[in-house]
């Protein structure tokens, strides 16, 4: 790929969990490339699977394959990533559960990995509606610092990320700010509907330890005695596991909501008289839509984001009965602030990605870079080089491991990060 650099055009390349199958994730990327596309703005996203990130997200984008989700890059895609980046005006991450390794430290190396490169060529960049932590690996905590000393600025989208990030790396807290999730960019998009009977209820639940398929099919039978259809949304792939378990139980008996795009994500909402919903992206959908809801809390993000749009009563944990939940669903009680906060995050959010945007960045100072250059180096390994030495280890280990003292074993799982 040949990038020939248009000064008259302002690039600009967004980064986050983009291109791993997740509605939420993939739905943030595209409200902030609605919100900073323009005639003098061109768009390149970072993705792990392009052709994906491509079908949700549209043509009017540049894809870039980069080291996470998907498949492990290869060599000559690994120099476009960077001569892409060394062509960019500015970077965006653009949300979600950045810095956390609770699930895996992946997310971080990729975007840490995108940061320092930044950093290295001088090129300005931006952390905007970032969900922080847990943070619980001393290679986790290395990775934090490393992200947070390459952006020049970090929009937390809720203050208790702020305070914690504050709390683990109070150096960088003078480029720290509270900002909200970049999701209530597309806030105006969304038609506000007035609560009424559709006879149709989504459920969007992800595969979680406390998550019992007998809650979920009791709480089906319920709602399809009282005559109203189930519609199951799947945002990750993994989702349709449980759907397909529960159509075994309830043949025919539930819908399953259309993702294929970002427009049909904003459509799948309308419809419902109300929404059952472990996912923090699909309650907000429906906040923003005036839809009833009820959030089934089994992270603190849930808590953290929804509670301080005043719906902290709509809050049930996985511990609740079916009972419990669909009591509160036919009891659902409007915000009375939720309009007015979610105006001021969109306004927000809007003010934050404009005022980078359009600052000159000419005069910041981009300190240690040599020592930047010796993290890029670091991650470039963690990325690029370990995932096919653990490909090797997996090859040879098969024919091998019976060879090798169990302390030799453990020498080397320690050093690839990799069991075999």
């Amino acid at each position: 790929m040949m990038i020939i650099k248009d000064e008259s055009m302002k690039k600009v390349l967004l980064v986050g969990y983009i291109g791993g199958l997740n509605v939420g994730d993939e739905a943030i990327g595209a409200a902030v490339a609605q919100q900073i596309q323009s005639d003098s703005t061109e768009i390149y996203i970072a993705t792990g699977q392009p052709d994906v990130s491509e079908q949700y997200l549209g043509k009017s984008y540049h894809y870039l394959k980069c080291t996470y989700p998907g498949r492990p890059i290869t060599t000559k895609d690994f120099f476009i990533l960077v001569a892409t980046i060394r062509k960019m005006d500015r970077i965006i991450f653009v949300g979600g559960g950045i810095l956390q390794d609770v699930h895996s430290a992946k997310l971080m190396e990729h975007c840490t990995l995108i940061a320092a490169i930044a950093k290295y060529y001088k090129i300005p960049s931006l952390a905007t509606g970032i969900g922080f932590g847990p943070i619980r690996s001393d290679y986790g905590h290395t990775l934090g610092h490393r992200f947070l000393d390459s952006v020049q600025r970090i929009n937390y989208r809720d203050i208790e990320s702020l305070n914690a990030s504050n709390n683990a790396y109070g150096e960088y807290s003078y480029k720290c700010d509270l900002g909200s999730d970049s999701i209530y960019l597309i806030n105006s998009q969304l038609t506000k509907h007035e609560a009424k009977k559709t006879g149709r209820v989504g459920l969007a639940f992800r595969q979680w330890k406390g998550l019992h398929i007998d809650f979920l099919a009791e709480m089906i039978e319920k709602l399809l005695n009282d005559g109203v259809t189930p519609v199951f949304f799947a945002y990750e792939s993994d989702d349709l596991i449980l759907y397909r378990q529960l159509l075994e139980l309830f043949p025919d008996k539930i819908e399953l909501s259309d993702e294929r795009c970002f427009s049909k994500t904003l459509e799948s909402i309308k419809g419902l008289e109300g929404l059952i919903s472990m996912r923090l992206h699909a309650n907000l959908f429906a906040i923003m839509s005036n839809i009833p809801f009820v959030a089934l809390s089994y992270d603190p993000k849930i808590n953290n984001v929804i509670g301080r749009l005043g719906y902290q009563d709509a809050i049930l944990t996985l511990d609740n009965s079916a009972e419990d939940v669909l009591v509160k669903l036919k009891g659902f009680s409007p915000s009375t602030i939720a309009s007015d906060k979610l105006n001021n995050a969109f306004k927000l959010n809007e003010l934050n990605i404009s005022e980078f945007m359009s600052a000159d960045h000419s005069q910041f100072e981009f300190k240690r870079r040599g020592k930047t250059l010796g993290h890029c180096i670091n991650l470039f390994y963690d990325a690029f080089i370990i995932v096919r030495l653990q490909k090797f280890a997996l090859f040879i280990g098969r024919y091998t491991s019976k060879l090798f003292p169990s302390k030799f074993k453990e020498y080397i799982r320690s050093k690839l990060k990799f069991n075999w």
